[in-house]
């Protein structure tokens, strides 16, 4: 029993550590996947053919990508061969397994230039260095995960040279389309996982249903995580909620009569909810057409006297039956002595006030609730008997406390006599204290009405009232009229942009040279007076000429600016240069005590005999008898075949010998291939990273009868300095990989 249950537990124990380490890796798993680059999506990071120039877009290939198990990391890489005057690009991005790997590899790189003297660190916004050799530039950058390697160079013969600001431009770009790589991170820590909200799209049939229909409504959503979606579905109208509850994506519902309802539909993956709405006007009549309401509006008692409740009545009805919404009573003149009390039942409404004497303006508007209005107007007198005679003026056109019109237009005026028991009355009406005898009873038009240049443009308009036992009441109001708007003045000319062409007079600019700059401006508009101002690389400069000169220029590429004006408007124009560094002073010494090829076919040893004619498939020796020299030297041997392709670059170093009383000899061999390029081959001797000497050779086909390719001697057999015996450079294919800057390469004689 004992044993049984050991068993059991043990049983137990493994299930769940099983449990734990599938759990482990089931959720390291997302992590992984997002560590990894999509090889495609590196690959848009690289500039293609059109966007890089003097390129040969034939002679483009890519290699990767490339995985590296010992070290772990990926290579991508993308190379043009130099080919005429087009030039040779390598561009590299190297993804290392941590932030710390790839940021090591370019410290330990930009060390060893930095101490040799032999390159620079580069502002790319990023760890990065460069070699100081113009002509063959080579970066390495530092960015992430990533490293960036970019080298160009021209053929011998095109006389090229790389624009260094235009090739850090391309790498700033190659930089900022890693970092939007979904693998890529600061840290070196993949990015957390993101969450997508859904989207809804909420549509409901019949689009528009009766009161009979069964409404179908279905709810679209979409996750971009694939996430489990939950649904919450709410049904209103204007007044309550008809519907709340928990549901899939459609839905089916029968609208209890006619209506307006407003549908709205919740969507969540648990993390992130949207929601969208409709509007569901249900019909009443088969048509389907919404008319709006009829009104029926009456007051009580009419003519009413002060202290008397005032009763207006609005009956309501919808020609579909539709629910009645908003209603709303509004006086425009006169307003209640006391509290007004509104009542509704069903669609009767009412408005009990007391009302001071005069003549009282109401109106009451409704809705139905598919947002149909309708509105109506009753006019009710007020009086007082036992106050005296009054009178009350008002206008169609009122303004305030006052009426308004524009010159030309007419206006009513209405006097409003308190006169309750219906005695005869006697109106007369002035402007301005002028009698106006054509104007009679207690309505007036006044037409074509002129404008009043003064006194504010306000005539005043007075009305007087007289029974016939002699009482008497007046009131007056002012009437202001507006001008006629004069015709529009004509547009003003419309204005011509100066122009202005830019040009840089000063070709090649260099360094200790003015540069010399010229501008042209003119108009079209004659007559308009021209300015302009100056601006250095986006700086303002005073300048006050057209052709002005800038004395101290400073390396590197820069841009002028000239921005011309006329009053009215403004156009500008820039030239960018480029300002060169003088170049390096012309070596007027070498180290180079002579340099030729020499014939090794005849002689068990490396012979004496010099030779300019090979044949595809022998081994060319070129040997080079050094001067005795005081310090160490850099010398660089570059092979390249008759199409200007570079074969091979060979790397040395000199030591100081003078005190021996005789240089070195140094030997660069090239083991051809029948598939070389015959004709004449060209070899540079480069010093120091200066050009010292150029050597051709010619190669031709193989002869049929040559039977073997040339042999290289054993390294006991090689020559070596005449001082110190060292053994020659390695030999390398005729068609060698990526070169690489001579700071790869060190040794000490």
């Amino acid at each position: 029993m004992y044993r049984s249950r050991h068993r059991k537990y043990v049983v137990r124990r493994s299930l769940v550590a099983i449990f734990l380490v599938l759990a482990a890796m089931i959720a390291g798993l997302p992590a992984q996947a997002r560590a990894k680059c999509d090889p495609t999506a590196v690959w848009l990071t690289l500039p293609d053919s059109s966007q890089v120039a003097n390129v040969n877009k034939q002679l483009m290939t890519d290699s990767g990508p490339t995985v590296n198990h010992h070290i772990q990391t990926t290579t991508y890489s993308r190379r043009w061969q130099g080919a005429g005057s087009s030039r040779s690009l390598s561009i590299t991005i190297i993804i290392h397994p941590t932030v710390k790997v790839a940021a090591d590899s370019v410290k330990s790189y930009g060390e060893s230039l930095l101490k040799s003297n032999e390159g620079q660190k580069v502002s790319l916004g990023n760890l990065g260095f460069r070699t100081n050799q113009i002509k063959r530039p080579y970066f390495m950058v530092h960015k992430g995960r990533f490293v960036v390697t970019y080298y160009t160079s021209y053929p011998g013969r095109s006389g090229g040279i790389p624009d260094i600001p235009t090739e850090e431009q391309t790498i700033r770009e190659i930089l900022s389309k890693i970092s939007s790589l979904p693998c890529f991170s600061s840290t070196g820590q993949p990015p957390p996982p993101q969450n997508n909200c859904p989207t809804v799209t909420l549509s409901f049939s019949p689009t528009q249903p009766l009161p009979t229909d069964t409404i179908i409504m279905v709810a679209k959503a979409t996750d971009p995580d694939g996430d489990k979606l939950s649904y919450d579905w709410e049904i209103k109208d204007v007044r309550s909620i008809r519907l709340s509850k928990k549901a899939g994506s459609r839905l089916t519902w029968k609208p209890p009569g006619p209506e307006r309802y407003f549908v709205k539909v919740s969507v969540s993956d648990g993390q992130c909810g949207t929601y969208d709405k409709v509007q569901i006007p249900v019909f009443a009549n088969p048509n389907r057409t919404n008319q709006a309401p009829i009104i029926s509006l009456s007051v009580k008692p009419n003519p009413a006297q002060v202290d008397q409740m005032i009763v207006f009545t609005a009956t309501v009805s919808d020609p579909e039956g539709d629910s009645i919404t908003a209603p709303r009573w509004t006086t425009s003149n006169i307003h209640p002595i006391n509290f007004p009390l509104k009542k509704r039942v069903g669609n009767t409404f009412t408005y009990k006030a007391k009302f001071p004497a005069g003549m009282i303006a109401m109106q009451f508007s409704v809705k139905d609730v598919r947002n149909a209005p309708a509105r109506k107007n009753i006019h009710l007198v007020v009086t007082d008997p036992n106050q005296l005679l009054n009178v009350k003026l008002s206008c169609d056109s009122p303004a305030g406390q006052r009426c308004k019109i524009k010159e030309g237009g007419q206006i009513k005026f209405t006097a409003v006599a308190n006169n309750p028991k219906q005695e005869p009355l006697t109106y007369a009406w002035s402007i301005d204290g002028k009698q106006k005898k054509s104007w009679q009873g207690a309505q007036v038009v006044w037409y074509n009405v002129p404008y009043k240049p003064n006194n504010y443009s306000c005539y005043t308009i007075k009305v007087q009232v007289w029974k016939k036992n002699g009482k008497t009441a007046s009131d007056d109001i002012l009437l202001c009229v507006d001008p006629m708007q004069p015709p529009p003045p004509p547009p003003p000319p419309i204005n011509s942009k100066p122009k202005v062409t830019l040009i840089c007079l000063t070709a090649n600019p260099q360094t200790g040279q003015p540069v010399r700059f010229k501008a042209t401006v003119s108009d079209p508009d004659a007559g308009d007076k021209l300015t302009w101002n100056w601006s250095l690389n986006s700086k303002a400069v005073k300048w006050s000429s057209l052709t002005p000169s800038w004395n101290n220029p400073s390396a590197g590429k820069h841009s002028v600016k000239i921005t011309v004006s006329d009053g009215t408007d403004k156009v500008s124009t820039t030239e960018t240069f480029t300002v060169q560094a003088p170049p390096p002073p012309p070596v007027t010494m070498t180290i180079i005590q002579s340099a030729e090829f020499i014939d090794n076919a005849t002689s068990s040893v490396w012979g004496s005999s010099t030779k300019s004619q090979w044949q595809a498939g022998e081994e060319i020796n070129l040997r080079i008898d050094l001067k005795p020299v005081s310090r160490s030297h850099n010398l660089e041997i570059i092979w390249q075949d008759a199409a200007g392709k570079l074969q091979k670059r060979d790397p040395a170093a000199v030591s100081a010998s003078l005190g021996w009383g005789q240089g070195e000899t140094i030997w660069s061999t090239l083991r051809s291939t029948a598939n070389d390029a015959v004709g004449t081959w060209t070899v540079e001797i480069l010093v120091d990273g200066r050009l010292d000497r150029t050597l051709n050779f010619r190669l031709g086909r193989r002869k049929k009868s040559f039977s073997s390719r040339g042999q290289s001697l054993p390294p006991a057999q090689q020559p070596g300095s005449r001082s110190r015996s060292r053994p020659a450079p390695s030999t390398s294919g005729a068609t060698g990989g990526t070169p690489q800057p001579s700071s790869t390469w060190k040794s000490a004689f």
